[in-house]
């Protein structure tokens, strides 16, 4: 047996084991990727990933992805996938988007993406090297545009009821948030961190520093959002 045949059943093992340990990963619920509650059979796929990723509802992603050689990652036109991060997709990798897709960068040295439907932003850039391709159609994309994952797909990360009421007034002064009303107040920075949590039981004044805050206000008439931005 010469050194080239050698050489090439050694190769065509790695590609045996690689592809015997490939899996195939579907969400069961919405919620953030690194809970075992959004996947099938509760197991979460690796961030540096050979396998096959089926986003059939509204995911956070709270690490950088990798797509490796050999991997396909596809969001549903009822999936979403959103977070401040970097998708990476490798040589002979995929992406499919028919639904939406929130990152900060997506880098494609070698990948296939096909933005197909729904939409897609990207907060800094695309970068397409290495032979990678990207193809456009039928999606709404922006480049630059700034985006929180807090809308109807992603409205789980505040607990957020649909039960609006008015019985309550949430405005802004400088750097002041006025509340009228009575209740459970949670106020959420734009990347959904919380920075306050109080019960009022009347008009209520809180300061922060500059910036746009997402305030939530739950008393027994239901529950309330509101954007607000303090300069």
């Amino acid at each position: 047996m010469n050194m080239f045949r050698v050489l090439m059943m050694a190769v065509m093992a790695c590609v045996i084991v690689i592809n015997g340990y490939a899996a195939t990963y579907n969400t069961t619920e919405r919620g953030y990727w690194n809970d075992s509650g959004t996947w099938e059979d509760g197991i979460i796929p690796p961030f540096e990933s050979y396998d096959t990723i089926n986003i059939f509802h509204a995911v956070v992603l709270t690490s950088d992805l990798i797509l490796m050689d050999g991997s396909h990652l596809e969001i549903d036109s009822v999936g979403a996938l959103c977070g401040h991060r970097t998708i990476t997709s490798e040589s002979s990798s995929s992406l499919i988007t028919y639904g939406i897709l929130e990152i900060d960068i997506l880098e494609v040295p070698g990948g296939k993406v096909d933005l197909l439907a729904g939409q897609s932003i990207f907060t800094s850039y695309g970068l397409i090297t290495n032979g990678g391709s990207m193809s456009i159609n039928g999606v709404g994309l922006s480049v630059g545009s700034w985006f929180q994952c807090v809308e109807i797909a992603f409205k789980f990360i505040l607990d957020v009821s649909d039960n609006q009421f008015d019985n309550t007034s949430i405005s802004s002064y400088q750097q002041s948030i006025l509340i009228e009303g009575t209740g459970q107040v949670d106020v959420f920075t734009i990347q959904g961190q919380r920075v306050h949590n109080s019960t009022i039981t009347g008009n209520t004044t809180l300061s922060f520093s500059k910036g746009i805050y997402l305030v939530r206000v739950v008393n027994e008439g239901g529950s309330t959002v509101k954007k607000v931005y303090l300069n």
